[in-house]
């Protein structure tokens, strides 16, 4: 059975306290970056690393070096800290990449607030969008709180798109951008304002594909993060 787990935070998933595994990061011999040594150590994902540089995502397999291909059903996805690879926060995941060979058809994106504190985790695969995730880091990374955004983008947009058409249930949901090559269109300020494009679309289907501009904002109460959204449009004719 997958796990979510979480180091030093709260996530609005079921977790418990990360694996050990990971340690100090090293440039290896694939221009990358890996955390640790052996099995369960940690390889950094191109792309993903914060501002501020010192954060970034990174995945593993707990049973196997991050040099051989993993056991796509025990893939891990790392949020690290980079000053001494801790692992701030984990969760299933499935995108894998060992500098020789690397997961088909999956892509990952990490998406930061300018100031470091914000960050969206972000999968897709093929037609739809597998995992998104939000992390809000505390004062010098020191601990994170976590929430899964899918569900609650997904519900919203759903919501919306039922008031106009009957089939909606047959589309899959993807922040537009990313499976084509190109950078997601999503965005994340200082202030937990969240916009994005999303596109909904029938895997292997000659219906229309919908985009839909959205907008949601991320909160505090009591401690916990809370996101609402703001605003749901769709986009008769994409930009």
């Amino acid at each position: 059975m997958r796990r979510h787990i979480v180091a030093g935070g709260l996530l609005a998933l079921s977790c418990t306290a990360a694996a050990a595994g990971t340690g100090p990061c090293k440039p290896d011999r694939f221009d990358g970056l890996t955390c640790g040594e052996g099995p369960g150590a940690a390889r950094v994902i191109a792309g993903t690393i914060s501002p501020s540089k010192e954060f970034a995502f990174a995945w593993r397999d707990p049973g196997r070096p991050p040099t051989d291909e993993p056991d796509i059903d025990q893939v891990e996805s790392v949020l690290l800290w980079l000053h001494n690879g801790t692992a701030m926060a984990i969760a299933p995941g499935a995108y894998w990449d060992t500098g020789t060979a690397h997961v088909n058809r999956y892509d990952f994106h990490a998406i930061w607030s300018p100031d470091s504190r914000y960050v969206i985790e972000l999968l897709d695969f093929r037609w739809s969008t597998e995992a998104l995730r939000l992390h809000a880091l505390a004062e010098h990374g020191r601990s994170v709180r976590s929430i899964d955004l899918k569900p609650i983008v997904e519900t919203a947009v759903r919501k919306q798109l039922r008031k106009t058409m009957k089939n909606e249930a047959v589309y899959a949901l993807e922040i537009e951008g990313d499976n084509s090559g190109e950078p997601p269109v999503l965005t994340i300020d200082n202030r937990g304002l969240i916009k994005t494009r999303i596109e909904m679309q029938v895997p292997k289907g000659d219906d229309p594909v919908i985009h839909v501009d959205a907008a949601f904002q991320v909160s505090d109460r009591d401690g916990a993060l809370e996101v609402r959204a703001l605003s749901i449009r769709r986009v008769k004719d994409a930009d």
